[in-house]
């Protein structure tokens, strides 16, 4: 068989199996593009979802009770079911226990994205913790602007607060609000001793 009939023989059967695998080669990668893309989409849908936590603040002897949406959309209907309550935090009218608060108690409607709501929620006293009534349980569920739900267990220790200072919670645009204030007094006394001085000249 000469070189003319040995291409003229395998040269198509080549050309054939390259075409297939370039076939199966693209059909893998627009496979992989494709979820990728969904993974994408997803992942930049989950971003923009509403995400409602709870925390507490403690910037002095009473506990503030902190519900906030750090999402980038609104959160609706926040439901609160205190599994397990702190029976030691003491409210006004002999009210004891997170789930007297009333916004626990009977949900938020509406929570706009970066806002963040304080309640009042009593007075934080470690001694009277003991190792059953510490932890607070909270399951957590709202809603999205399609009426999506979202549920989140909520645990918190309060031991963590025990020796934790009140420093922690000082607002940080507090204290930059403070400087540019004593900045400001600061300049007009000075404006103030140099007019004085030019006067007694």
């Amino acid at each position: 068989m000469d070189t003319k009939e040995i291409i003229g023989t395998y040269l198509p059967a080549a050309n054939s199996l390259i075409v297939t695998f370039a076939t199966v080669l693209l059909a893998w990668l627009t496979s992989k593009y494709v979820k990728l893309t969904k993974h994408m989409v997803d992942a930049m849908r989950e971003s923009r979802e509403p995400s409602v936590y709870v925390d507490f603040e403690l910037p002095d002897h009473m506990l503030r009770l902190t519900v906030g949406n750090s999402g980038q959309s609104p959160a609706k209907n926040i439901t609160f079911d205190v599994t397990s309550d702190l029976p030691w935090l003491e409210f006004f009218d002999n009210h004891k226990g997170i789930s007297s608060i009333k916004a626990i108690h009977s949900g938020i409607s509406y929570l706009a994205p970066g806002r963040v709501l304080k309640f009042d929620a009593g007075n934080f006293e470690p001694g009277s913790m003991t190792k059953e009534n510490r932890v607070l349980n909270i399951d957590l569920c709202f809603e999205n602007e399609t009426g999506k739900q979202f549920k989140k267990e909520i645990v918190i220790d309060m031991v963590q607060y025990e020796d934790v200072l009140f420093e922690s919670f000082k607002d940080s645009n507090i204290a930059i609000a403070e400087a540019i204030k004593d900045a400001e007094r600061h300049r007009n006394f000075s404006s103030r001793m140099n007019s004085f001085l030019n006067f007694k000249r």
